[in-house]
């Protein structure tokens, strides 16, 4: 006898045991019920189980790479042509890296744009402090300079003055004017030559000094010394300078009035401008 537990197995693979064994003891033919398919153990099972998942497992990363694919492309295109994950991400990983360099290089340029923009403006200011400080220098100078036998301007005047070889330069003690690149100096004590003192000097020596005739008499006039009243009396231009103070207190030789007095006196041989 069959026990009911293995009927019931039977039972529920489709077999039914019973009818078997009627169909088996009759002496007739008599139809059963066969179920269609192959009965497998449970290790059979487990194997053909196994199979399948890989099967499936191959099927879903294929599928997955290919979303992954289509994804990349559409939200960061990115065209990524491998078929496995780790190509993928090598695919990517150089991407990133190309895009970063390509980032880089633009920071760079930029980058070194700006500096150049710095150093161009540095300059260029460099440049206006320059020229402002030798505007103001210039400016000074043609308050300074006394009036041309030539008609010219100040201006006209040191530019003139500059194509002869004459040059002021300011100094830590003052300005000094050169002659061909050397300080003009006095003569006798080999000092250089204030700036009063080397503009007389220069103005005699181009016979830049409009040439007037000294008023006589009244004090505040260009009056020539007493005792003579005769240019000869004075032969240093320190002694006319001397002579012009005293009849116009306060009122500087380097006026156009004061170099038209002294011209007066350096015309004579033998006058020392120097001294």
């Amino acid at each position: 006898m069959i026990k009911a537990e293995h009927k019931e197995k039977l039972k529920k693979l489709g077999i039914d045991v019973d009818a078997i064994i009627a169909a088996h003891n009759d002496t007739a033919e008599k139809d059963i019920t066969v179920p269609d398919g192959t009965i497998l153990t449970d290790e059979q099972l487990t194997a053909r189980d196994d199979v399948k998942v890989k099967e499936g497992e191959k099927a879903g990363e294929k599928k997955a790479i290919e979303i992954a694919k289509t994804e990349l492309k559409k939200h960061a295109g990115l065209d990524i042509s491998a078929d496995r994950w780790g190509d993928v991400g090598k695919e990517i990983k150089a991407a990133i890296n190309a895009t970063g360099d390509t980032k880089l290089t633009a920071l760079q340029e930029q980058n070194a744009a700006l500096l150049a923009d710095k150093t161009a403006l540095e300059t260029a200011k460099a440049q206006a402090e320059t020229a402002l400080k030798q505007g103001m220098f210039e400016v000074n100078i043609l308050g300074k300079l006394p009036a041309n036998s030539l008609g010219l301007s100040p201006k006209e005047t040191f530019e003139l003055a500059k194509i002869r070889g004459y040059q002021a330069e300011q100094t830590e003690t003052g300005v000094v004017w050169k002659k061909n690149g050397e300080v003009m100096k006095d003569p006798t004590t080999h000092a250089p030559l204030t700036e009063d003192k080397a503009i007389a000097a220069i103005w005699t020596a181009e016979k830049w000094t409009p040439t007037v005739t000294p008023p006589s008499g009244g004090r505040g006039g260009a009056q020539k010394p007493s005792g003579g009243n005769s240019a000869a009396g004075l032969m240093s231009k320190s002694a006319v300078e001397a002579e012009w103070e005293a009849n116009n207190p306060g009122k500087g030789i380097a006026t156009p009035e004061g170099m038209s007095f002294y011209a007066e006196y350096a015309k004579q041989p033998g006058f020392d401008m120097f001294n």
